[in-house]
């Protein structure tokens, strides 16, 4: 199968991962699938992580292996890097400290090129810090949107990444999930390889751990508001809601990607969502309009709670008009303006 295989291009971002690598990049190189590349980004790792990939890379000269040195700007901003440099027809996404199984590769091939689909996920094994198995329900586009069924090892057609606009910045976790659903806006078809595949590895300081784990009402929010038109608007502004008393991890974190990314406007409106709550109100207003600026006044949801401060602090004139600009961009918004105006 593999004389006549596309290529496929296996991106592999790394922040701080020098003593995980060599094991990872082992999986990669056991694959019975042989016609691939491999892209790795360096992501301002500040431990030996790039002399391992340049030692690693220098060992195998029989593989077709890129490394990119990149100043640190978060995992999505790596993957897209990777990619946009890419020339396979498949991209295989994996994390640095996991593993994938001798034969994903070609069974998620095998599948793409019969068009069964055009992302190809399977079960995992989870070791480490924890073991056990995660086998995700079958993937099914309305429930995708509120519970994450896909995980990070995936393999799909490039032209999803590229239609989707790729990875979020905005994103330094759940990049993944929200990659997905708002795939699902350009024909995602999901094929779920029901093997244990994918070794996920359980670590104590990982993303999964600090952030994401048993935190799944403010994960779904943040997917909500990055694909609001996906959802209901009482379901977006009940995420707003959510979101305004996030953890202060949380608040930590974005504020460091905010310093990264200043153009992601996503970034200023979660951490304004936070501001308007704890009645910081000023600087809350200041990152609204900075985030309303950034989407060129093209997104309801900044609007929305500017027009809620200029309400409350007695501006009906100014609090109409952005009402009625929240209107145009989101008619069925129109239900909570006639609530507040009462």
């Amino acid at each position: 199968m593999t004389h006549h295989a596309p290529l496929v291009s296996v991106v592999i971002p790394a922040f701080n991962k020098a003593a995980f690598l060599p094991e990872t990049l082992e999986s990669v190189f056991n694959q019975t699938f042989t016609n691939y590349e491999i892209i790795l980004v360096n992501d301002g790792s500040t431990d030996n992580t790039l002399q391992v990939l340049q030692s690693i890379a220098a060992a195998r000269p029989d593989k077709s292996i890129r490394i990119i040195d990149k100043v640190n700007g978060g995992v999505s901003q790596a993957r897209n890097t990777a990619i946009a440099e890419a020339r396979g027809t498949y991209i295989t996404t994996i994390d640095a400290d996991d593993l994938m199984h001798p034969h994903y590769m070609a069974k998620a091939v095998e599948h793409l090129q019969a068009g069964h689909g055009n992302l190809v996920s399977c079960y995992v094994e989870l070791f480490g810090k924890e073991s056990g198995e995660w086998t995700p329900s079958a993937y099914e586009t309305y429930r995708e949107r509120y519970h994450n069924d896909i995980p990070t090892l995936v393999t799909y057609h490039r032209d999803l990444w590229a239609k989707s606009g790729g990875y979020k910045r905005a994103f330094p976790f759940n990049e993944d999930w929200d990659f997905f659903v708002a795939s699902e806006q350009h024909g995602l078809q999901v094929v779920q390889l029901q093997e244990k595949l994918f070794r996920y590895r359980v670590t104590e300081d990982g993303l999964a751990s600090l952030f994401i784990k048993d935190t799944w009402n403010f994960s779904v929010s943040l997917i909500m508001t990055s694909n609001q038109a996906l959802y209901p608007v009482s379901q977006v502004y009940e995420a707003h809601r959510t979101l305004a008393a996030m953890p202060q991890r949380w608040i930590e974190r974005f504020t460091k990607q905010d310093a990264l990314h200043q153009q992601e406007w996503l970034l200023k409106f979660w951490l304004a969502l936070v501001l308007k709550q704890r009645n910081d109100v000023e600087s809350a207003k200041t990152l609204l309009i900075q985030a309303a600026q950034l989407t060129n006044m093209r997104e309801w949801q900044p609007l929305f709670h500017l027009a809620e401060i200029s309400h409350a602090q007695g501006d009906t004139a100014t609090a109409l008009a952005i009402y009625h600009q929240c209107r145009i961009v989101r008619p069925d918004s129109f239900i909570f303006m006639t609530d507040k105006l009462k």
